[in-house]
C-alpha cells in the first residue's frame, strides 16, 4: 500500500485510508501524532471557516438586535406620536370653540412649571438637551417625555404660541435615549436609538417618514 501510494497509483479513497492508517500507527506508537503532509492546509481551512461562521453569526445577531429594537421603538414612538397629534388637535379645536380660555394661559404656565419641579426636571431641558444627548451622550431624564407631552398639550389648550416640531423631537429623543439605556445598549447605540426615536415621533406627527429622517440628521449635524 505504501509503494502504491508513493507511485501515485492509489485511488483517492485508498489514499485517504492510507493516511488514516499512518495516523493510527503514530497514535499507537507515540500516543499522539503530528499533522501529516497535506493535512495542515485542511486544518487551516477549517479554522478560517470557523472564524467566518463566527463573524456571520455576530453580524446576524447584530442585525436581529437592530430589527427588534427598530420594531419595538418604532411602535412605541409611533403610538406616542399619534396620540400626541390627536391630543394637540383636540386641544386646539376645544380652545377655538372657547376663546375665553386664553385668559387662563398664565395658570397653564404655572401648572407646567410645577410639574417640572415635582418631577425634578430642569424647566430648560428641551431640544438642546436632546441634541447634546446625541452628540455627547448626555443623560436625558425619563420624565422628560411625559412632561413635554403634558406641557405642550396644556400650551395648545390655553392658546400659547408653541409649535410641534420641537416637542416631537424631544418626545422621540427622550423615549429612544431611555429605551437604549434600559436595555443596556452601549453609548454609540444609545445615540442612534435617540435619533431613531426622534424620527419615529416626527414621522407619526407629520406623516413624513423620509423627511423626518432627513430633518433629524440636519438638526443633529447643524
Amino acid at each position: 500500500l505504501k509503494r502504491e501510494y508513493r507511485s501515485g497509483r492509489l485511488a483517492d479513497f485508498d489514499c485517504l485510508r492510507y493516511n488514516r492508517l499512518r495516523i493510527l500507527f503514530r497514535e499507537i506508537q507515540y500516543g499522539s501524532c503530528s499533522p501529516l503532509e497535506g493535512e495542515e492546509k485542511p486544518l487551516e481551512e477549517r479554522k478560517e471557516a470557523l472564524e467566518m461562521a463566527k463573524r456571520v453569526l455576530r453580524y446576524f445577531l447584530a442585525f436581529l438586535k437592530w430589527v427588534l429594537a427598530a420594531v419595538v421603538l418604532g411602535g412605541i414612538c409611533g403610538s406616542v406620536g399619534t396620540l400626541f397629534h390627536k391630543t394637540i388637535d383636540f386641544a386646539t379645536e376645544f380652545r377655538m370653540g372657547h376663546p375665553w380660555m386664553v385668559w387662563f394661559l398664565p395658570l397653564a404656565g404655572i401648572l407646567t412649571l410645577l410639574l417640572y419641579r415635582l418631577c425634578k426636571v430642569s424647566f430648560g431641558a428641551g431640544t438642546n438637551l436632546i441634541i447634546e444627548s446625541v452628540s455627547t451622550n448626555e443623560h436625558v431624564p425619563a420624565f422628560l417625555a411625559p412632561l413635554i407631552f403634558a406641557g405642550t398639550s396644556l400650551s395648545h389648550l390655553f392658546g400659547a404660541s408653541v409649535g410641534r416640531e420641537g416637542a416631537a423631537l424631544q418626545l422621540g429623543g427622550s423615549i429612544g435615549h431611555n429605551f437604549g439605556e434600559l436595555l443596556h445598549f452601549d453609548e454609540d447605540d444609545v445615540r442612534v436609538l435617540a435619533m431613531c426615536g426622534m424620527t419615529a415621533c416626527f414621522s407619526a406627527l407629520f406623516g413624513t417618514p423620509l423627511t423626518a429622517a432627513i430633518f433629524v440628521l440636519e438638526v443633529i449635524s447643524v
